[in-house]
């Protein structure tokens, strides 16, 4: 049986990973008899953010201990990932991943991303194996990979394409029951809740995009 990998990068979408994002490809894995493997950064988040009053807490999280959480204990550091053990590579979306894995809050053109990431992301794709980013993982992508012209999708809001422009790749606003699908470079992006989508229909966009790859890989 094939078996893929998750990246988690912390528990909630203003400090980590968006808990729906990933619980759903979780569930459409599940649901298309795929297996798959969760892992996670060994380090301390950027922040942590109280998801109710929208305020910094007075502490900090470590990032493996939260997405633990979502993953119910079954979970690996980051860097025990072996990327020959695998078909593919999810990354469901949420802020605190680009906050957990950049510079922010510089501007998009000044980002630096994660080397630990760009290795991983980078490494999966030279080795032709399929990529499903989600949300604004996609936007971490295209500035992975640019000036490599890859095709990969964003929300719907006029400004998401013009922050991206720079990267000279070739991004897509669609919606969020949908996916984009790069065949050239095995990447499968859907934009989940970069739109003010129901919770069902970022689902069935992530069905989808998880559908998508596993036929590709």
């Amino acid at each position: 049986m094939r078996r893929f990998c998750l990246i988690l990068f912390g528990s909630g979408h203003l400090d980590g990973s968006e808990i729906h994002e990933a619980t759903y490809s979780l569930l459409a894995l599940a649901k298309m008899g795929v297996e798959v493997d969760i892992f996670a950064p060994d380090r301390m988040q950027m922040h942590a953010l109280n998801h109710y009053t929208k305020e910094d807490e007075n502490y900090n999280r470590n990032i493996l201990n939260e997405s633990a959480r979502i993953a119910r204990g079954n979970i690996r550091p980051l860097k025990d990932l072996d990327i020959q053990s695998y078909a593919g590579l999810v990354i469901p979306g949420g802020f605190g991943v680009l906050k957990n894995n950049s510079n922010f809050p510089s501007e998009l053109s000044e980002m630096i991303i994660n080397t630990e990431l760009e290795q991983i992301v980078k490494a999966f794709h030279e080795a032709k194996k399929v990529i499903c980013a989600i949300c604004i993982v996609p936007s971490i992508l295209a500035l992975i990979f640019k000036d490599k012209n890859v095709t990969l999708c964003t929300g719907l809001a006029p400004n998401y394409l013009k922050e991206l422009e720079f990267t000279n790749n070739n991004i897509v606003a669609i919606s969020s029951s949908d996916c984009i699908i790069d065949n050239d470079n095995k990447l499968i992006t859907t934009p989940a809740f970069m739109n003010d989508a129901p919770f069902n229909v970022v689902y069935e966009g992530i069905e989808k995009a998880i559908s998508e790859m596993i036929k590709l890989s």
